[in-house]
């Protein structure tokens, strides 16, 4: 995840597409498979630990 994260910061396409993901309330799994788009893997679990501290969208049980 944190492999994918650095990725998104440096690729404004994957970003903007994080950022649709995010204000759209998505779950975990949409961020499973933008990752897997993009040939990272990583787990829902990872996804929600992540965007407790990297998604400005976060709210406690969204993504759940």
């Amino acid at each position: 995840m944190k492999a994918f994260i650095e990725k998104a910061r440096s690729d404004t396409a994957i970003l903007a597409k994080l950022d649709a993901l995010g204000a759209a309330g998505a779950s975990a799994d949409k961020i499973v498979a933008l990752a897997a788009e993009y040939g990272y893997t990583v787990t829902e679990e990872e996804c929600r630990e992540a965007a407790k501290t990297h998604c400005p969208h976060y709210k406690h049980g969204v993504g759940e």
